[in-house]
């Protein structure tokens, strides 16, 4: 999505230029670097909550024909990140009472918007949901109520239906001329947003009249696009368009037409297009990680975004040949995902060519883990691989005379091995109690998720980056890795099971557990050893 969106904004720039007689050489030469820019500055500390939007805000004045506001708009993001002047710098280290007053001091007093009020209403939404979510995690923590220094007044200009109705019907279309950009339009961040009104009712930060609710279920019921079952914008006008597959708005809107479990909310505004829409995204999720870097932000999101639609949302109206390809398909997409990680950091990148771990990447990567039931206590896992937990490997009692005896049954499945003293773990659970070490079979890029656990603790303990484009680190404990706990550092090794060296650092245990998992963490064989007498 990057690079079609600088292409626009570089063809922008020329004609603004055109247009007004400006200077337009060093505009064209520094909009790649903004993006390259930007996450210098999130790997440094500094809040850029804004910046994606500000250059989305560029794309609408494209669209609107204001190539000349679209220039001046872009000089002056790029004055903004060149001299880091107006940009504030997250308190390192801080207690979550100091980062809730620093994101506090983010909020417009006069609109109310966690959003520069020079830039189009429609970045409003996103950056002020994706502050109140982050503060709605550290009030959880200081135990503090959840209160604004400003009410959110910018609402007030959608708050009747016939407002709403006023506000979303012009950021249905894009014109063909920025739709062959690429770019998506402002209806990613100002229309698919507004399915998630909860997040502020529950807060009571807003509250939106039952009228107002139905009539946006009611333009969604009405805007899903039957041939390929997506939302999101229409390219062309209202006489003539065709639907631009967009995986992150469908993804938004349909976790308010649906429960997790694929219920539909309303009986009024049920899920139409099911099978269409899954088929849609089984096409989507099928492609490869893009060589170009710039091209991998919109891949990114919308394969953990895409995933997680099949198996949380959609999964009951997939056929069981389309149940299995979906299984066959989760190997590729955990490969994929695990290019990006970065061992280092203990968190994921957000393109290959990254050499740091990003929090939006890891965010991004824990959603793919999720969704494929890689993750302990989920839905998805209990819907994917549930049988074959419950079924767990028979346990297989070995005696040694020595511990340097024992060895790993054979198994082409394991991929990792976890080593447990004196009993083993209660249930699929992250009891790490008497867990030991943590054994990898094979050159796999594929972590045990013990491991990935224990390394993204310590992604999110680390100083730098504390907050992304739209989400933050504190957010992450809140990811079904059970890390709002102290986590306890296993011991990692590649050299297979040397059992006689595990006993001598626990030498009170009487016998050891080796149990062995597959990609997905589901078990694959149980063995117990136990030293006996000469």
């Amino acid at each position: 999505m990057r690079k079609r969106i600088l292409v626009a904004l570089i063809v922008a720039v020329v004609i603004a230029g055109l247009a007004a007689g400006l200077s337009v050489r060093a505009a064209i030469k520094g909009v790649p670097r903004l993006f390259e820019r930007n996450a210098e500055l999130k790997a440094r500390g500094y809040y850029m909550g804004e910046f994606e939007f500000k250059m989305l805000g560029v794309l609408y004045y494209l669209n609107e024909g204001r190539y000349v506001k679209a220039y001046t708009t872009l000089r002056r993001i790029s004055k903004e990140m060149e001299t880091m002047q107006g940009l504030a710098r997250m308190p390192e280290g801080a207690s979550p009472e100091k980062l809730m007053a620093f994101l506090l001091e983010r909020q417009d007093p006069t609109t109310g918007a966690f959003m520069d009020p020079g830039y189009p209403f429609f970045t409003y939404i996103a950056p002020t949901l994706n502050v109140v979510d982050a503060l709605e995690g550290l009030a959880r923590q200081t135990g503090q109520p959840l209160r604004l220094k400003h009410p959110l007044r910018f609402l007030e200009e959608i708050r009747t239906p016939e407002q709403l109705r006023a506000y979303l019907g012009p950021l249905l279309y894009i014109q063909e001329t920025w739709a062959g950009m690429g770019g998506p339009g402002p209806y990613v961040s100002g229309v698919s947003e507004l399915a998630t009104p909860d997040e502020l009712e529950r807060n009571g930060l807003y509250r939106f009249s039952d009228e107002w609710k139905d009539a946006l279920r009611q333009w969604f019921y009405e805007t899903q696009d039957p041939a390929t079952g997506f939302w999101g914008v229409r390219i062309g006008n209202a006489d003539r368009w065709r639907q631009r597959p967009d995986i992150s708005s469908t993804y938004h809107i349909l976790k308010l037409v649906l429960d997790e479990w694929g219920e539909n909310r309303s009986a009024r505004y049920p899920l139409r297009h099911a099978g269409t829409l899954a088929r849609s995204l089984l096409k989507s999720l099928d492609a490869p990680i893009p060589d170009d870097p710039v091209e991998q932000h919109e891949w990114g999101l919308g394969q953990s975004q895409g995933a997680t639609m099949i198996t949380r949302y959609l999964w009951s109206h997939l056929s069981r040949p389309e149940q299995e390809q979906v299984r066959r398909a989760m190997r590729t997409w955990l490969t994929l995902r695990y290019r990006l990680f970065r061992p280092a950091d203990g968190g994921f990148a957000m393109y290959t060519s990254a050499a740091q771990a990003d929090v939006d990447g890891t965010a991004n990567a824990l959603g793919v883990l999720r969704a494929t039931g890689s993750l302990l206590g989920t839905r998805e896992r209990d819907r994917l691989w549930g049988k074959a937990i419950t079924a767990a490997p028979e346990l297989v009692r070995t005696e040694v005379r020595r511990w340097e005896d024992a060895a790993l049954p054979v198994s082409a499945e394991a991929n990792s091995v976890r080593i447990y003293k004196d009993a083993p773990p209660a249930g699929d659970t992250y009891d790490d109690a008497d867990l030991v070490q943590i054994i990898y079979l094979k050159d796999s890029p594929i972590l045990d998720v013990m491991d990935l656990r224990q390394r993204v603790a310590g992604f999110i303990a680390a100083g730098g980056q504390g907050f992304g484009n739209w989400t933050s680190k504190e957010g992450l404990r809140d990811r079904p890795l059970d890390l709002r706990r102290e986590i306890r550092a296993i011991p990692v090794s590649h050299d297979g099971l040397d059992l006689a060296r595990i006993a001598r650092d626990h030498p009170d245990a009487r016998r050891f557990y080796a149990i062995g998992y597959d990609l997905f963490q589901a078990p694959v064989f149980r063995a117990e050893f136990v030293k006996v007498g000469l």
